[in-house]
């Protein structure tokens, strides 16, 4: 009887396609990656069906697109079950290790897990908590003269779940069985969290007329009941001197995502101690998202290790450069992933484990980074190109036969593919298909969408859509479920999507997308 596999996730954040050796791109600084490309079945025609990654896990995990069960503003929480669940129920003992905020446990990336870890930096932890769920709210709040009684409770009630989860994210990370460093660090944030609540529960309008004042900025005053003009001015000034100085490249930050070697000794920690039977493993490195933030990493560690390691992998990117080419901060945060991922793989060899387990490995989105340029800065509204969903889809290990498939695939195809490697059934919610069984099935198109920046508030914003087909990529978007479309690119003859044909697209093919777009937000209503 055959061993049911192992299989490991492998989740690399702002992972882009044609920037690995194996698709062309040169320098080729990934020679790891492009060994379980090149060795495994890899679907050279996968797009994600969200660029940030808020948008882009549900599709992941569920099988379902972003803008269904209400949005992706609570992650899974409200959507049926994920796969790691159904693998649990199969008998799978599941480990998750995320080191991003957006895929945390806070938005039920834990559901189906027999051990998961929240390796999120809690500077970004809580700048997104205002900025992505609490900024349009306050605002609302403001703009009703402060009289809504309703807007003023829905701030508190998500204020106080964000303070109680960043405790229990502290507490977990003090029991990791490998050491994370700066512990003194979390205590202090946990001494200020515990302030805030005292003061939520005691004057809950001191600390929104707080969080009034100073938008984002509001963590750095956690359990202080007052601002003094002093530490306004302070704070004044240091925004003035930080964009100054990250004009062109951030030099310093108080972002510290956990890295991927970590993620690796903990990986290494946990195989050793593991049960005896199958497990999934989901993966998540974040090195790369924070890729220019590498020199400002440095600059505040003088580790003399990490000056060696980034200087060494800026030669192998500078070596045969083009001139003018550009992202090149990405592709040395690229190379230096790649070696984390050789550190991987020996440690699969080394654990007995490599025999017997099936790596996936994606990008849950992509980022600008050199060619193309676009300039239209975080605007997501307009994040449906090639550089932004574009990412492998690799399958690699037992049973794999080594194959680039051409098909036109998505993330939604994802999870019932990793099911049926582990012979488990697929949820009649999920609504990919499982890509290896089904090597005749052919997707016409492709579905990506966002609701912009902010919440995701499907009956009062205007919605984002890119749809995707093996001819055209065709952007629009929806105003109380009307569809427009802005942009038509030509994907035979302008591949890199420079050239708009929106005033020129024939008007058949107009019609075509106009209906497909209605007949995607009919779903929605």
């Amino acid at each position: 009887m055959t061993p049911t596999p192992n299989i490991i996730l492998l989740i690399i954040d702002t992972l882009r396609f044609d920037k690995l050796g194996s698709s062309g791109y040169q320098p080729a600084v990934t020679p790891n990656i492009d060994s379980l490309v090149n060795g495994g079945c890899s679907f050279v025609n996968n797009h994600s069906n969200g660029c940030v990654t808020s948008v882009a896990f549900p599709s992941i995990f569920t099988s379902t697109m972003p803008f269904d069960y209400g949005g992706y503003d609570d992650g899974i929480i409200d959507r049926p079950k994920s796969f790691p669940e159904v693998l649990q129920t199969a008998g799978y003992e599941n480990y998750g290790l995320m080191t991003g905020h957006p895929c945390s446990s806070h938005f039920g990336y834990d559901r189906g897990f027999d051990r998961f870890y929240d390796l999120i930096d809690f500077y970004q932890w809580f700048r997104a908590a205002y900025v992505t769920y609490l900024a349009e709210l306050i605002e609302q709040y403001v703009d009703n003269d402060k009289q809504s009684t309703k807007i003023f409770e829905t701030i508190v009630e998500k204020y106080r779940r964000v303070l109680l989860d960043t405790l229990k994210y502290i507490d977990k990370l003090q029991d990791l069985p490998v050491r994370l460093p700066k512990p003194e660090k979390r205590n202090r944030i946990r001494t200020k969290v515990n302030a805030e609540l005292r003061l939520i529960e005691k004057t809950p309008s001191l600390v929104i007329d707080k969080m009034i004042l100073l938008a984002e900025d509001y963590q750095n005053y956690l359990g202080v009941p007052e601002v003094s003009k002093t530490q306004l001015m302070y704070r004044k000034w240091k925004k003035r001197i930080a964009l100054k100085l990250h004009k062109r490249v951030f030099i310093l930050s108080e972002r510290r995502a956990v890295g991927a070697s970590f993620v690796n000794a903990l990986f290494t920690s946990l195989m050793a101690n593991r049960k005896s039977k199958p497990c999934f493993v989901a993966l998540h490195y974040f090195d790369l998202h924070e890729a220019k933030l590498q020199i400002s990493k440095i600059l505040c560690s003088l580790n003399l290790i990490e000056i060696f390691k980034f200087l060494t992998a800026a030669f192998a990117c500078w070596k045969g450069r083009k001139v003018g080419q550009g992202g090149l901060l990405y592709d040395i945060a690229l190379r230096r992933i790649d070696d984390e991922v050789g550190k991987f793989l020996k440690i699969l060899k080394d654990s007995g484990m490599a025999e017997n387990t099936v790596i996936v490995l994606t990008g849950d989105h992509g980022t600008e980074a050199g060619f193309p340029i676009r300039n239209f800065g975080s605007n997501l509204s307009r994040l449906f190109y090639k550089e932004h969903l574009h990412v492998p889809l690799t399958f690699y290990g037992k049973g794999i036969e080594p194959t680039k498939d051409l098909r036109l695939v998505s993330h939604i195809d994802l999870a019932p593919t990793i099911l049926g490697l582990a012979d488990c059934p697929v949820p009649e919610s999920f609504c990919g298909v499982d890509l290896i069984k089904n090597q005749r099935h052919v997707n016409m198109e492709v579905w990506s969408e966002n609701a912009g920046k902010g919440r995701c508030l499907l009956d009062s914003k205007r919605l984002f859509f890119g749809r995707r087909t093996k001819k055209w990529n065709v952007i629009g978007y929806s105003d109380k479920f009307e569809p427009s479309l802005t942009e038509f690119y030509d994907l035979k003859h302008d591949p890199y999507e420079q050239n708009n044909l929106i005033e020129n697209v024939p008007e058949d093919v107009y019609d075509e997308n106009i209906k497909a777009f209605k007949n995607r937000l009919l779903k929605l209503r």
